[in-house]
């Protein structure tokens, strides 16, 4: 939750370096709310890792009072004293920033990521909500506290490679201007959406109130053009409908500035007065802590609200008197994984205060108040997002890392199209999903170790059945009602009316989950029954089973393809045994929390099932555990174990290079490479044709060809390959599509495409078209990336056909990619050699490069005449090649704690560095940065060799081998590795 507070003052930080590290370290210097959290050693720590995390030719580490760092090639010892507090630790970490800018010559947008990466590293130990935000997270959070943008009203995301309208708001802008729900955004202003991220098309969308905005979209086969004017739209945070039987529904996606506001209208607004609500809170990540209190002051007039802890000392904010509903109007809290904050003082005051229920599962666990801080450095609006206290709910109970647990605990069960496979017992799956969540939102996995020892007694189960609704339902009530746990919390709320104490509603509540849970059990018998599956229940003793499992074959199993696990059953008691079933538990995602439902096994009868598994065909070379967990009679008793060893041989990999030119000259398109027939006419209502001058650069207002060649150069096939392009340059140009299906390229052999691109008229010649390319195989997930930036020329003379022999100077001639210095170099030719231009573009003379390409040579380094020898023909070699890594074998199951990891890159551009980092196969786990090596020069083809220690964690390493050559291309490499003792 984020309490808004005023602009701080600029704080007076001339002449420094990274005025943006001191800024942060004095504001929560000032402002947070547990000093005794400070670790500055430990912090400078953390900044260091996040620092080699951010880039990979940085490397840093303490030792004693002293602070190694490495940068590339370049070393440097820092002194820390004894006593370092917060400010010296802040004015070292500067430091580091200088001597990595300096030593590597970054780029200044490196220069902001790096510095974003220090602070919220050296921020990281504190608490896991005190963060930097850069300029786009901070306007995003401000729309989302306040509800209140100027904007269209329309949901958008990304589909297909392309911007889709998912829904649009009544009364808004984009509504009176005609957008649908399924329209294509194709251009927004004079940007294409290509490959664009639906957080950039917000940006984009968004703007002054009053502006408009002209959006290009297709519908169906219909082109259109909409402007539409920009207005403040309000994101409502509830919705309101009635259940029947005198329950309300109330969901709240969000805290933001009226939400309690809305809600008692909502309430009130009902034409009969409900009694009883579900207030629906699952999903909810938080907001405005006033908001929260607001909503508890309707149902609650006695108690403490909340408790909060801050450098002040402890305050609590009491109930208000005068309460808009009072205990006539009984409320089930309706909670899941993705409860936080906020909506966890809001459930967790309705239970602890005795006001209500809570169903569901048990809550993230976010304990804490953020303020947000604006910081104006440097120009930038970024904003400093700091913890300012801990809040307990009623009766000092922690919600940090604990959550809050449901008096209710809902358990789905699903069952799916492969035969005896459900979603039946498997509890974890919701703590697998907390935890990645968790991973995924927060910038650090800091959570209070030991919490959840505070957890009580487990609360009751209802297990129900999980079955997609028969037909379609378009009444927001009734379609609330295929909600099966909006259904079940309709009838808690219904039975809890007039039972105003807690006890009376757990009272009430024990009869009911029975006979929910054999109404839903029943349901699923029958389901089961249909799939000849006899699941009756049994209260007999705990039966006698054995398991046996095994592979389906012996050896190893190929990544990627189809494999058997057998499990067998033998029932050797004397009695039948019901509801039999097994849970797998293994590392990988795709063979963990696999139920397979076996049901009723008479005494003597064995019964065998065959589960058809594969692991994802990206996998590398590994070895790790398969258990297989028996149950039976809806007991969470472990009966058997079985445990297989999954030994699994990687694909041969393919690794892509690829070359790419501009095809600005009509007569040579015949000769080039073909645009995509998937996007090809789909993104203009005017056909797209190649125009320009021929100089292979980009020229204002030209239209030109991005033509490309991709290559394997891997041992295996790349059975599904991508060329797919992104561009970064917003109005500089317009892409015409952005995907170019490849299919399967074998080793040695290469594919090429072509992408349509127009430059803007008004281009600025001063700023350079950014494309991003990526080539890729998406089933095995290689990729190879490169950032280009394309000059934008302004008026050059026009390519003029004429052949004639011509010698190369005393010097190696440099031949380039279009007629300008700043195109790259794409070949080398030897003093002397004899070359045949086709003609030349004012200074500059051409060669004949194949498939619609012209390679590019100053005509003043060379001669005419007419040679005797043979002539040079130019050859380009491929603009982005990702160095090769050589590894020697790693045992996948060693028997020692450590492995050594060996091996050579080479680079046809010059090897820049290898890094190796580390995880494990946990849900939470990060990676983090192992060994690091620099070449000592860059010189092409010159291998670097590199041998690290890694030591291992118990159970599964993933070793991630990460080599750069010159131009920052990359390649990777992974290894896993299993070591006993988990």
């Amino acid at each position: 939750m984020v309490e808004a507070a005023p602009e701080r003052a600029p704080v007076d930080l001339e002449g420094r370096a990274f005025p943006l590290v001191i800024a942060s370290a004095l504001v929560v210097e000032e402002g947070y709310f547990d000093r005794g959290r400070f670790a500055p050693r430990r912090q400078l720590a953390s900044a260091l890792e996040s620092l080699g995390m951010q880039e990979p030719a940085f490397f840093g580490a303490i030792e004693g009072q002293t602070m190694t760092t490495r940068a590339g090639r370049v070393s440097h010892d820092f002194a820390l004293s004894t006593d370092l507090d917060l400010r010296e630790a802040a004015d070292t970490l500067e430091s580091v920033l200088v001597f990595c800018r300096d030593a590597l010559s970054l780029r200044p947008d490196q220069v902001r990521e790096l510095e974003y990466a220090a602070i919220n590293g050296f921020l990281a130990p504190l608490d896991p909500h005190t963060v930097l935000l850069t300029p786009e997270e901070r306007t995003e959070l401000g729309v989302r506290t306040s509800g209140r943008y100027g904007g269209i009203g329309a949901e958008i995301a990304s589909r297909e490679r392309r911007i889709a309208v998912i829904d649009v708001l009544p009364d808004t802008p984009a509504e009176r201007a005609g957008l649908l729900a399924g329209d294509i955004i194709l251009k927004v202003g004079n940007q294409a959406t290509v490959n664009m991220t639906a957080t950039d098309a917000m940006q984009l969308v968004r703007g002054p109130v009053g502006s408009t905005v002209r959006l290009e979209i297709r519908r169906g086969k219909q082109r259109l053009t909409l402007t539409v004017t920009r207005q403040i739209i309000k994101i409502d945070s509830v919705r309101a409908a009635d259940l029947g039987d005198g329950v309300a529904y109330i969901g709240l996606s969000h805290f933001q500035e009226d939400s309690a506001e809305k809600m008692v209208a909502a309430i009130n607004g009902f034409s009969a007065r409900p009694k009883a609500i579900v207030l629906d809170l699952r999903g909810n990540s938080g907001g405005l802590l006033t908001e929260a209190t607001e909503v508890l002051d309707a149902f609650v007039d006695r108690g403490e609200l909340v408790i909060v802890h801050s450098s002040a000392g402890r305050e609590a904010l009491e109930a208000k008197i005068n309460r808009p509903f009072g205990p006539e109007l009984s409320v089930v809290a309706l909670i899941d994984e993705h409860s936080a904050s906020a909506a966890e003082i809001v459930s967790g005051a309705i239970k602890h205060l005795g006001r209500g229920l809570v169903i569901g599962r048990s809550s993230f666990g976010k304990g804490s108040v953020q303020k947000l801080l604006p910081l104006h450095v440097d120009e930038r609006p970024v904003a400093l997002k700091q913890t300012i206290a801990e809040y307990r709910v009623a009766g000092e109970r922690k919600i940090q890392t604990v959550g809050v647990q449901p008096d209710l605990n809902l358990l789905p069960v699903r069952l799916s199209s492969f035969p005896g496979v459900a979603q039946y017992d498997d509890r974890e799956r919701f703590e697998r999903a907390r935890e990645r969540y968790r991973t995924a939102s927060l910038p650090s996995a800091v959570h209070e170790h030991g919490a959840t020892a505070l957890v009580g007694p487990p609360a009751p189960e209802l297990r129900y059945f999980d079955s997609p609704p028969t037909k379609p339902v378009t009444e927001m009530a009734a379609r609330l009602m295929t909600d099966h746990e909006i259904r079940l919390a309709q009838m808690v709320a219904a039975r809890l009316h007039g039972k105003p104490s807690r006890h009376e509603m757990l009272s009430a509540l024990s009869p009911l989950i029975e006979k929910l849970n054999a109404a839903e059990d029943a349901k699923l018998v029958t389901a089961l029954r249909e799939r000849k599956i006899d699941w009756s229940s049994s209260t007999a003793a705990v039966p006698n089973l054995r398991l046996q499992a095994k592979l389906g074959h012996a050896g190893a199993v190929a990544a990627g393809s189809p494999f058997e696990l057998e499990l067998t059953v033998h029932n050797d008691g004397s009695a039948a045994a019901h509801r039999v079933r097994t849970l797998t538990d293994c590392p990988l995602d795709e063979l963990d929390g696999i139920e397979l439902l076996f049901g009723r096994l008479d005494p003597g009868q064995s019964a065998t099932r065959k589960l058809s598994l594969e692991v994802m065909a990206w996998h590398p070379d590994f070895s790790d555990e398969l258990n297989v967990g028996l149950f039976a009679n809806d007991d969470r008793q472990r009966l058997a174990t079985a445990d297989v060893t999954l030994e699994v041989t990687a694909q041969p990999r393919p690794q892509l290079a690829f070359d790419h030119w501009i095809v600005d000259d009509p007569k040579l398109v015949r000769r080039a490479p073909k645009r995509g027939a998937v996007d090809m006419d789909k993104q203009r209502g005017a056909a797209f044709s190649v125009t320009g001058n021929g100089d292979g650069m980009l020229g204002q207002g030209e239209c030109v060809l991005l033509a490309f060649r991709v290559h394997n150069r891997g041992p295996g096939p790349s059975a599904d390959t991508r060329m797919m392009v992104r561009n970064l340059s917003g109005t500089q140009g317009l892409l015409e599509e952005g995907l170019f299906d490849l299919d399967t390229i074998a080793p040695t052999k290469s594919a090429d495409g072509a992408f349509g691109f127009c430059v803007a008229k008004d281009a600025d010649p001063k700023r350079p078209v950014e494309l991003v390319f990526t080539a890729a195989d998406a089933r095995l997930r290689e990729r190879t990336d490169q950032n280009v930036e394309l000059r934008v020329v302004d008026e050059r003379a026009t390519f003029v056909a004429k052949r004639e022999r011509v010698v190369v100077g005393e010097h190696k001639l440099r031949l380039y990619n279009g007629a300008d210095a700043s195109a790259a170099i794409v070949d080398l030719v030897d003093p002397h050699r004899a070359l045949e231009v086709i003609g030349r573009a004012g200074p500059w003379s051409a060669l004949a490069g194949g498939a619609g390409r012209r390679l590019w040579a100053p005509s003043d380094l060379l001669t005419v005449q007419r040679p005797t020898g043979p002539v040079y023909v130019a050859d380009a070699t491929w603009l982005v090649d990702p160095p090769q890594i050589g590894l020697d074998p790693v045992a996948t199951r060693p028997t020692a704690t450590r492995v050594t990891l060996r091996g050579t890159v080479t680079a046809r551009r010059g090897v820049r560095d290898v890094v190796v980092y580390q995880t494990t196969n946990e849900a939470a786990a990060r990676p983090h940065k192992t060994s690091f090596q620099a070449a000592e020069a860059t010189q092409t083809e010159i291998p670097l060799p590199f041998a690290f220690d890694i030591d291992l964690a118990p159970g599964g390493n993933r070793l991630i081998v990460e080599a750069r050559d010159a131009q920052d291309v990359v390649a990777q490499r992974e290894v896993w590795v299993y070591r006993d003792g988990r």
